[in-house]
């Protein structure tokens, strides 16, 4: 090593006294005119830092972005509520028609004709006609004859008091209608469905009138008696004649049903909360009754400990219809995503990240400022404190996950399994893994290029992740896949199902249909995250062959040396051998400052390590900044991380840790470093950032 200060010094020494051809070097190489040709090298140069500044740029909205998301999370921010499954019912639209039910072709064509009260249920298919059952249904008991009759029957019982066109003392059952389009599609009658009904007034039997009865078993709550539980939920609509301007919607509940027996009390409808829930009063049918206000929604989701600790749950309700087309014809439900994090703070690690690269990013904007006024064209690395901090980065993502239950992973992962197997959709803050995920592939393309002491350009990792990380890419690639589309699918039904309550002892016979919640999310399978994890970090296969690619060209096309002959010209060297045995002695910069040029590997952009003048090894601009250094003012070499803790120690004047610099003397650097106090270095110095060649 003493060996390598004294050649240094002598090639310094003798830089400087060398009369007949000073190197004035000081002025770094790009100055000379030969050197601000514009070749298409240097052009393709420029434009791909360029790009990766765009790269950089978008890393920091991702992470302030990710910053926000968790901030919405800790204030419980509510979400607009999002259009959810539609049904349409295309047949019984058809059959209704446009004009009194008594002339519909239903009435004329389905029924015959025929008012007459019958005990058996009508079954109607695509093309409209009557059959005995709907063809190739499956085990549906919530639209058996018994059951649906059942249903009509205690709902004219215990809403007549409210409901007059449903008195039994009025009125009389034609029919059940059954429409088959509905029921053949998988998730009808599990909770609840549509029911159709034909009905009569006794008085005047051609008096004929529809009956639409749609009916949820969903989660309520009375916050006044601390009351919660299921309830069989439903919405009335008694129509005559479909030409009617409006319908009246009637809201009913029978609380406790599925469990309990139904008994049915008539609501109306105040309003609709901010996160999606039906807020109804009760219409006592009595006077010695009393009205109560409870809320009500189909609560499907999951949640950790509870749910209102961290929670991803979807309170659904269905649009009240206004004319009676709407009724007949379709159902159309929406869903209000509720998220919850009391942990989200944690997610405020992107938020550091991406002050610490927006500072960088400034400090590069000034240095490439101050190049310009001084003509020459530059532009640094943006990703240089990306680079050297890839280890905390993906240190401090990892501990967030770890303090927040790994909330947002297994929330992430259950969305990607539902879109897979086309559950409905979840909401989640998609941000936030976006922002940690990709800390993640830097890190790992970091490591990968420390592995194979290579320079992994951030262009490309940033390129290649967010091809990895685009929705319909991870989707596709999961379902094309047979092992890993097995894996999902296994997991992510059993997981939604999960919320499909287990009938208790005797429910059967009171009920068909089954109470859906939310649910505890229970042990975590990390294969399946891993399996979900799978497409984003498939591209880092491409980083390997990169990097293994660069190797192998490096290996057979030796880089060549700049060399400076003088101030007024550079070339290109091949490898000569005395400049090359030269050019592994280490610059006076690399000695003060520990960085070395030359095995600068990871996630970095490539740069020239050293130039030659006159024989002379000196550190390349881009070298030094590629490193995290600039020089203030031509005066101090400073840490690029240490810039803005200068400033606060001005603000303050107050020296609260340690800094250090280097001072500079034309292009040496003073191997003893100096302590820095809020008067070493003036906001002259400060704003005069630039990077030079130095020995």
């Amino acid at each position: 090593m003493f060996d390598s200060i004294s050649r240094v010094a002598a090639a310094a020494e003798h830089a400087e006294n060398d009369k007949p051809t000073p190197v004035k070097v000081s002025l770094p190489p790009e100055h000379s005119k030969r050197d601000t040709k514009i070749t298409w090298q240097r052009v393709l140069h420029l434009v791909h830092r360029v790009f990766v500044f765009a790269a950089a740029w978008w890393y920091i909205i991702i992470s302030f972005q990710a910053s926000y998301a968790s901030m919405e999370l800790l204030r419980g921010h509510d979400n607009s509520a999002r259009s959810g499954t539609i049904f349409p019912f295309p047949v019984m639209a058809s059959l209704v028609g446009a004009g009194p039910i008594r002339t519909s072709s239903l009435v004329k064509t389905t029924f015959g004709d025929d008012m007459t009260p019958r005990d058996s249920s009508i079954f109607v298919v695509s093309d409209g006609q009557a059959v005995d059952a709907c063809p190739l249904s499956p085990d549906n008991y919530l639209y058996t004859n018994e059951f649906m009759r059942a249903i009509f029957t205690t709902i004219s019982r215990d809403t007549a008091y409210n409901i007059t066109a449903l008195d039994e003392a009025t009125m009389e059952l034609i029919a059940p209608i059954i429409d088959c389009t509905y029921v053949l599609q998988p998730n009808s009658g599990i909770t609840g469905g549509r029911l159709f009904y034909l009905a009569r007034e006794r008085a005047n039997p051609d008096r004929v009138f529809l009956v639409v009865v749609s009916l949820i078993v969903q989660q309520y709550s009375i916050s006044a008696q601390a009351e919660t539980g299921p309830a069989a939920v439903g919405m009335v609509q008694v129509i005559y004649d479909m030409r009617e301007p409006s319908v009246t919607n009637y809201y009913v509940v029978a609380k406790g049903f599925p469990v309990e027996e139904m008994e049915y009390r008539v609501y109306e409808y105040l309003n609709t909360t901010p996160d999606g829930q039906w807020t109804l009063r009760s219409i006592p049918s009595t006077k010695s009754e009393f009205a109560m206000v409870l809320i009500t929604s189909i609560r499907e989701g999951f949640y950790i400990k509870a749910p209102s600790e961290q929670s991803n749950i979807n309170n659904q309700v269905w649009l009240a219809p206004s004319t009676p087309s709407e009724a007949v014809g379709i159902w159309h439900f929406v869903y209000t995503p509720v998220l919850r994090d009391s942990w989200a703070w944690v997610h405020g690690v992107q938020f550091i990240i991406g002050i610490r690269l927006l500072g960088n990013l400034v400090i590069l904007c000034l240095t490439a400022y101050n190049n310009l006024r001084a003509r020459k064209l530059w532009i640094g690395a943006a990703f240089v404190s990306i680079s050297t901090s890839q280890v905390l980065n993906v240190v401090l993502v990892l501990v967030s996950w770890f303090m927040n239950e790994y909330w947002s992973l297994h929330e992430y992962s259950v969305t990607v399994g539902y879109a897979v197997i086309g559950l409905p959709d979840r909401l989640i803050h998609d941000t936030v893994m976006h922002a940690d995920l990709l800390t993640l592939y830097f890190g790992a393309c970091g490591l990968i290029g420390s592995v194979f002491r290579e320079r992994i350009d951030p262009l490309l990792a940033m390129a290649l992740f967010e091809i990895g990380y685009d929705r319909q890419t991870r989707i596709n690639l999961l379902i094309n896949s047979h092992h890993l589309h097995a894996k999902i699918q296994a997991f992510a039904y059993n997981f939604y199902m999960r919320g499909v309550l287990a009938p208790l002892n005797g429910q059967d016979k009171i009920s068909p249909m089954v109470v859906q919640a939310s649910h505890n999310m229970g042990k975590r399978d990390y294969d399946y995250v891993a399996v979900c994890l799978f497409p984003v970090f498939l591209n880092l296969v491409w980083v390997v062959a990169y990097a293994i690619l660069r190797k192998i060209y490096r290996r057979i096309f030796p880089p060549k040396v700049l060399i400076q002959q003088n101030t007024t010209g550079t070339a290109r060297s091949g490898n000569e051998e005395s400049i090359l045995a030269q050019k592994r002695v280490h610059t006076l910069f690399e000695l003060a400052t520990g960085a070395e040029l030359e095995n600068r590997y990871g996630l970095v952009s490539d740069y020239d390590t050293c130039i030659f003048i006159r024989g002379t090894k000196f550190a390349s601009a881009d070298g030094i900044y590629s490193n995290g250094f600039v020089i203030a003012n031509k005066k101090y070499l400073v840490q690029a991380s240490d810039i803005w803790t200068i400033v606060a120690m001005k603000l303050l004047r107050s020296r609260f840790t340690n800094v250090y610099v280097y001072e500079v003397n034309g292009t040496t650097v003073q191997p003893t470093a100096l302590l820095v106090y809020p008067h070493t270095l003036t906001v002259r110095d400060l704003l005069n950032l630039n990077v030079s060649v130095l020995l």
